[in-house]
């Protein structure tokens, strides 16, 4: 009984840090260019619903087109 404790208790850990750090991850892969902001306020304030919100905010925000990309847009 002690491991099924163990692994439940290890699974709802790695949950938990999954859903803390949810901006953040979504932020690296979405290659958000303040990415460093996303962390630092979701390692600040992430441990509160407004700054959790904050942060995914942050990282879901839509990313400015690049230079090279207007020049080359034909609209």
């Amino acid at each position: 009984m002690n491991l099924l404790a163990l692994v439940a208790t290890l699974l709802l850990l790695v949950v938990v840090l999954g859903v803390y750090w949810l901006p953040s991850i979504i932020g690296y892969f979405r290659h958000v260019p303040t990415i460093v902001s996303v962390v630092v306020t979701n390692a600040l304030l992430g441990w509160t619903v407004g700054g959790l919100f904050i942060a995914l905010t942050m990282a879901l925000r839509p990313r400015t087109a690049s230079k090279e990309s207007r020049l080359f847009r034909l609209s």
